[in-house]
């Protein structure tokens, strides 16, 4: 079974919320933390992961909807380490498509797309997941968007 670097580890609960309120925490900032992350997820420490993950599920400016599918996507058939990072990468393109466009609501799309770099970068590692498989292979085809439609 494929292991990841102890960065990589799920992470314990926060212990209280502060990335929305930390000095510095503002859009552009978190943009790049975002852009950076999906970039290079194998590369992000937990105060990236934890500092990224505290500001998308606290801000208002955002907004990310947690569906069955969704989870279906970020840890079925996945090995365990790697569900954090699937999940980040959901959330981290779904809330930088947001705060991007200056527009609060959920974008499933780029919410996937997030996952999709994410779990590239993790087949380097020889994480596998049939799921994201399929949703790549519908993405080659072209057809991902009008399955993501259908589908979540």
């Amino acid at each position: 079974m494929p292991r990841l670097p102890p960065s990589q580890a799920p992470l314990p609960p926060a212990a209280k919320p502060a990335a929305a309120g930390e000095p510095g925490a503002s859009t552009r900032e978190m943009l790049a933390a975002i852009d950076r992350f999906l970039a290079a997820p194998l590369d992000a420490t937990r105060n990236d992961t934890t500092r990224l993950s505290r500001f998308i599920t606290e801000s208002p400016d955002v907004i990310v909807t947690l569906t069955a599918q969704v989870g279906r996507w970020t840890t079925e058939d996945v090995v365990e380490d790697a569900r954090p990072l699937l999940l980040l990468g959901f959330l981290a393109g779904n809330a930088g498509s947001q705060l991007r466009s200056g527009k609060k609501g959920d974008d499933v799309h780029a919410g996937v797309d997030g996952v999709l770099k994410v779990y590239r970068a993790l087949k380097t590692k020889r994480v596998t997941s049939p799921a994201l498989d399929q949703l790549l292979e519908l993405e080659k085809q072209g057809k991902l968007s009008a399955y993501v439609d259908a589908h979540h």
